[in-house]
């Protein structure tokens, strides 16, 4: 350790940011009309699909547009049609292309944004917009998707197959880990202006070159036309790491009304209009010797994405590496449905991972009759003092698990099974 390593560890030090977060002087993205960084700007409000799946057969604005204040109710069929290059910020699909046809893809989708002076007046102005839909039924299982499952990820090493027949215990368990929801106190907004062909936006984002090369691709402008600040961060853990579509939507309605806009979504919208831990089922057997080293294992993974992107998490690499087992399979598919498209959140694939791996360590070790943590340091030579055992927290998810003994007249643990639901 290095000299200044040395005086840094252990010494309390005050965050940048710190004073100015908590005295309520840090002006965030949606704050900056208020602290005078950004002058004349009217407010956007997003009207949202009440279906999850479908075509729009009418959208009626006129009693919104004609209420005072107004000056735009913006919907796929009065908005310019965008470039939205292929070069956008997701490694697979195409991201939703907001306003640009009467497809409704999830519940919760952008549909149309009203645009007044005040944000009373935009509020009352969507409340007042009427949508007709042709409703399908949505696809929101993954026991019925939406289509079929995406391209398998895999790895193998050894022969988990055979290590799992010449086992002398092996347990099966199916944890089903639900959707997790990024909620940080600052919700996400957007202020954008047009100066011309340059595009200013003041956006709550951890990636602001993200923002910037979406921009760019959605109104076809170079990236040196495109200008993103963000002056604070009040908690995203992942969420702010792309473009949502808002951002999109409030820099469109600045351009057509040739103000700058506010676009805030509200706390129910935070569900749908960004990213979410997805939802995932995680098949784990796993095989063992007597003394609890794991000898094999074969990890089967399920995880719901939208139709239109193929979001993936490292889902594969905690079973790789956490425990030195011989023998692995792993198999990954994510699962089309009608649901917005998932994205990173802290601790993405590891987290999720992690927990379906060390529930099934602490059943084989029940099963074995010996100590969680002697099972784990059996599995990996290089740990000389085991961690703390911990338990599943409570009512976070169930999992279903079997044991199996070899055959009668050897000295193996009898064979049984038990199944176990964590409730809360």
């Amino acid at each position: 350790m290095t000299q200044q390593a040395r005086s840094v560890a252990g010494t309390p030090l005050s965050r940048v940011d710190g004073r100015l977060k908590v005295t309520g002087r840090a002006a965030y993205a949606a704050e900056q009309d208020a602290f005078g960084a950004v002058r004349g700007a009217v407010h956007g409000v997003i009207v949202t699909s009440t279906v999850g799946q479908g075509r729009i057969i009418e959208i009626d604005t006129g009693q919104a547009a004609a209420q005072p204040g107004v000056l735009a109710v913006i919907i796929h069929v009065n908005a310019p049609k965008l470039p939205y290059r292929g070069d956008s910020d997701t490694a697979s699909g195409e991201r939703l292309h907001v306003f640009q046809d009467d497809r409704v893809r999830f519940f919760g989708q952008p549909v149309a944004v009203a645009v007044a002076e005040t944000l009373e007046a935009a509020q009352h102005a969507a409340s007042l917009v009427q949508v007709t839909y042709a409703a399908e039924r949505p696809a929101t299982s993954l026991d019925t998707p939406a289509g079929p499952p995406n391209q398998s990820e895999t790895y193998q090493r050894g022969d988990a197959d055979q290590a799992l027949r010449q086992a002398h215990t092996r347990l099966e368990g199916t944890y089903r880990l639900t959707r997790e929801n990024h909620h940080p106190m600052e919700m996400h907004a957007t202020i954008a202006r047009w100066d011309g062909d340059q595009l200013t936006v003041w956006d709550k984002s951890q990636f602001v070159r993200t923002v910037r090369g979406e921009l760019a691709a959605v109104f076809g402008i170079g990236a040196e036309s495109a200008h993103v600040i963000s002056p604070f961060v009040g908690g995203a853990f992942g969420s702010g790491l792309r473009a949502w579509p808002h951002v999109a939507v409030a820099a469109l309605a600045a351009r057509q009304v040739r103000r700058p806009v506010k676009v805030m979504l509200t706390r129910k919208q935070m569900f749908t209009g960004t990213g979410f831990r997805p939802l995932t089922e995680y098949k784990l057997t796993l095989g063992a010797d007597e003394r609890g080293r794991v000898t094999a294992a074969v990890h089967e993974i399920r995880a719901e994405t939208s139709t239109y992107e193929d979001y993936r998490e490292a889902l594969l690499t905690q079973g790789q590496m956490t425990y030195a087992t011989p023998n692995v399979r792993q198999s990954y598919r994510s699962i089309p449905l009608d649901i917005s498209t998932p994205t990173y959140m802290r601790g993405p694939g590891a987290a999720t991972a992690a927990f379906p791996i060390e529930c099934a360590m602490d059943e084989l070790a029940y099963q074995l009759g010996i100590d969680p943590s002697n099972c784990g340091c059996a599995t990996n030579p290089s740990v000389t003092r085991a961690p703390e055992c911990r338990s599943p927290p409570v009512g976070y998810a169930s999992a279903s698990a079997s044991a199996h003994a070899p055959s009668a007249g050897t000295n193996a643990t009898p064979s049984r099974a038990r199944s176990v639901r964590a409730t809360g």
